[in-house]
């Protein structure tokens, strides 16, 4: 009885070590791909302000300060 026990809590503990340990790999998971995400955003935004003041030098006529007319 005391050996059933035993195996039981044995079992019980096994698995939840695997939870935890499964667990961690989706945080780790998590964390690169917010990361990732922040990286993406960043590259999109520095894209769009490129775009944005190449228009305004071509649509509009402005010049950066580092060209001339």
């Amino acid at each position: 009885m005391i050996l059933d026990y035993e195996y039981k809590r044995d079992c019980r503990l096994a698995e939840i070590e695997q939870r935890l340990e499964e667990e961690e790999e989706l945080r780790r998971k998590l964390e690169e791909m917010k990361e990732r995400l922040d990286r993406e955003i960043q590259e999109a935004f520095r894209t769009a302000y490129e775009m944005y003041f190449e228009y305004q030098r071509k649509e509009l006529g402005m010049y950066d300060a580092d060209s001339e007319n």
